[in-house]
Formats: structure tokens, sequence, C-alpha cells
């Protein structure tokens, strides 16, 4: 039981980590990250508005809360990535 315990924390973990790190890595800080869902009232409400790299903006255009809905495909792929390769390496 300790050993799934394990194996599963430590999965968990880089997968979450990956995740959070592909958005730190463009620009999003981690109280952003957590707060996602209320990307549109930040400016509103006078809360730090995004900084995002400026060639994902060109991507994003003129609405940068888009990283957390439109292009949340590449580190949900990057999650399943890591979680298919640590199960790959833990199957050898």
């Amino acid at each position: 039981l300790t050993r799934y315990c394990l194996t599963g924390l430590y999965v968990g973990f880089a997968t979450i980590g990956v995740f959070v790190w592909w958005y730190l890595s463009h620009g999003v800080t981690f109280k952003q990250l957590t707060d996602w869902g209320g990307c549109a009232v930040w400016s509103l409400s006078g809360q730090e508005p995004l900084r995002l790299d400026p060639a994902l903006m060109d991507s994003l255009g003129d609405y940068p809360c888009g990283i957390f809905t439109d292009m949340r495909a590449k580190p949900q792929t990057l999650s399943l990535s890591v979680l298919v390769t640590m199960e790959m390496l833990k199957a050898l």
C-alpha cells in the first residue's frame, strides 16, 4: 500500500508540475494560475494583468485570457506525456 501511495504522489507531482511549469514559463504568475477563472475581470478589479511572452500574445490577439482556454491543449499534452513516460519507465 505504501508503494502505491508513494508512486501516486511522485507521479501526481510530476504531472501537475509540468502543467504549472508551462504556464509559469510563459509569464503567468502562480496566483493568476490558481485564479484563472477570474481572468476577464482582473484589469477591472485592479489586479495585475497578464504579462505574457510577446510571441504568445501574437497568437492570442486581443484576448490574453485565451491562454487558459484556447491554449490549454499544450500543457495538458505535456502532463499526459509525463504521465505516460513515467508509467512506461515504471513498467520496465
